[in-house]
């Protein structure tokens, strides 16, 4: 009975490491830098994936939903200053709002409470933040950046 045992919680120990691997690998290949959370939006490019948040199919997907997210929190929901959008973007229940907004203000060298101007500059400076704080690094360089900013808001400087 003890060398059933000790097999079973090697087994055990064995499928843990391979589940484990294989969900740290899922979570880090979710093309999704700004950790959207799962919705009933239906994003071009989402592919089923378990978790609650959004899976994309390629990094451009990913980015594509982050700068739309952005843009509406901007111009339907007038969230201007980046204290507004990063209460929305991270809830102080689920995440340390107060810290991701410092970092993001001195990320973008913007002054607390001041209306974020729409331009290309400063809304790549608040995507590549926002990818940063939630992800830890920025896979996109500028060009992927301000190509998916173009194209969604539709500004050119």
């Amino acid at each position: 009975m003890a060398l059933f045992e000790e097999i079973s919680i090697i087994l055990l120990l064995i499928v843990t490491v391979i589940l484990g691997s294989s969900l740290a690998i899922a979570r880090v290949n979710t093309n999704n830098p700004g950790n959207i959370v799962k919705s009933n939006v239906t994003w071009l490019g989402s592919v089923p994936c378990a978790g609650r948040f959004e899976c994309f199919s390629a990094p451009s997907y990913g980015l594509r939903a982050l700068v739309i997210n952005l843009k509406t929190y901007m111009y339907v929901h007038n969230l201007r200053t980046v204290e507004e959008i990063i209460n929305r973007w991270a809830p102080s229940y689920e995440n340390d709002t107060k810290a991701y907004i410092s970092f993001v203000l001195t990320t973008i060298g913007h002054r607390p409470g001041a209306k974020l101007p729409i331009t290309l500059h400063n809304i790549s400076l608040l995507v590549y933040s926002i990818i940063k704080f939630e992800k830890g690094k920025v896979v996109y360089n500028d060009r992927e950046i301000k190509y998916a900013i173009i194209n969604i808001f539709n500004i050119r400087s």
